[in-house]
Order: C-alpha cells, then sequence, then structure tokens
C-alpha cells in the first residue's frame, strides 16, 4: 500500500487541474449521442472539444470545451 499526500490530485503519480471549462447548450433533447476530440496536446496541456447530439435527428444540442492540465 502507497502513502499519498494530501495535495495529490490526479491518477498516480500526476497532478490534474482543469484550467478552463466552457458549456453551451443550444436546444434541449432526449436521447443522446456523445463525441469527444483532443484537439492539441503538449507536455502537460490538453485541449479537448465536445458535442453533443440528439440521437434521432443527429442535431448538435451541446458543445463544450475543456482545457486541461495533467502535470507528473
Amino acid at each position: 500500500m502507497t502513502s499519498s499526500s494530501p495535495d495529490e490530485t490526479g491518477p498516480g503519480k500526476f497532478k490534474a487541474s482543469t484550467a478552463s471549462i466552457q458549456i453551451q447548450t443550444l436546444a434541449p433533447t432526449g436521447d443522446i449521442l456523445a463525441y469527444g476530440r483532443c484537439i492539441h496536446r503538449d507536455r502537460e496541456m490538453l485541449w479537448s472539444d465536445a458535442e453533443v447530439v440528439d440521437a434521432a435527428t443527429g442535431r448538435v444540442t451541446t458543445r463544450g470545451t475543456v482545457f486541461y492540465r495533467l502535470a507528473s
């Protein structure tokens, strides 16, 4: 068993933080499908986009962007 210090916030040896998150709800929806992709990644920073679509129509109902830091 390993001990963890109180300042650890990520999985294993990593420290993680969300620098920014933005969500835009464009329309109400029923059943959904969600798609996400990493737009940019370097040694510590990740920028990801997500779209949520109505499963029946394929219409985009929600969009989001996350800027995330993962440091070792």
